[in-house]
């Protein structure tokens, strides 16, 4: 197995609000990262914790909720998931 590093994943969070905020993604591709952002949260031992820690420092959950609300019903459920991983 491949262990991924703290900062890979955060990186992964950088990127995911970077195509979230553009706006210029088709539903697609937000679906995509919005997914990636939901495995990276969902990573386990400390990675996972830190990842979902700097989450919260930057409000994703708000951008992910802005921006879900635009992409349809599976953003939408996506969405949902990763509030319930950040709330927890």
């Amino acid at each position: 197995t491949t262990t991924v590093s703290s900062s890979v994943a955060m990186r992964v969070v950088d990127v995911v609000g970077v195509i979230a905020g553009c706006g210029k993604y088709e539903t697609e591709a937000i679906v995509r990262s919005l997914v990636a952002l939901g495995t990276v949260l969902l990573l386990p031992g400390g990675c996972g914790a830190e990842v979902k820690m700097l989450a919260k420092e930057r409000s994703v959950g708000s951008m992910v909720e802005r921006v879900a609300a635009g992409h349809g019903e599976m953003a939408c459920a996506v969405s949902k998931e990763i509030m319930s991983v950040l709330s927890s």
